[in-house]
């Protein structure tokens, strides 16, 4: 009776083990065709977890401020800015001083004579020029991207509040 079950078991078995086998198969080749772990940003890739925050204003001034991650080095980086889905005629090659479509130096690492490296906490910000088109105006929607080597790190998207900066444009 022995020697009856033996084939029977030893089949079940390697059913089994084939069964197994194709399911981590599946489930590591599908988590990578659908971005997961294995597909992911490499674990040394410095802007991989990059949380951004902003506020902007009607008189054209962008403050955004890194509020999670490794630091960033802005040589290396591409900010695109749009307002209500269209990106502006000019972009700022960040870090600069002065620059067509912006209002002259930017603040933190956007620029060029600070430290570039932009670290949790610390707050970059440009001024958008009205030679530049779109100008953003109380109610916009106003979106940043941030690209590094061709791959998007950081987006955010914030309501443009009034010149005065707390929504509320009848103050003077």
């Amino acid at each position: 009776m022995t020697r009856a079950l033996s084939p029977v078991f030893g089949t079940l078995l390697l059913a089994s083990i084939t069964v197994a086998l194709a399911a981590i198969l599946v489930t590591t080749v599908g988590t990578a065709a659908l971005g997961g772990p294995a597909g992911a940003m490499a674990a040394d890739d410095p802007a991989a977890f990059t949380r951004l925050s902003a506020e902007a204003t009607a008189d054209g001034e962008i403050r955004m401020t890194h509020d999670g991650g490794d630091a960033i080095d802005v040589r290396d980086l591409s900010v695109t800015i749009s307002v209500d889905g269209t990106p502006l005629a000019e972009q700022p090659p960040v870090p600069f001083f002065s620059t067509v479509g912006f209002a002259p130096g930017p603040t933190g690492p956007f620029n060029s004579a600070a430290d570039p490296e932009w670290t949790v906490g610390e707050t970059a910000s440009v001024t958008i020029s009205d030679s530049n088109v779109p100008v953003p105006t109380a109610g916009d929607e106003l979106t940043v991207e941030l690209s590094q080597n061709g791959r998007t790190i950081g987006r955010v998207e914030t309501s443009v509040l009034g010149d005065d900066a707390d929504g509320d444009d009848s103050e003077v």
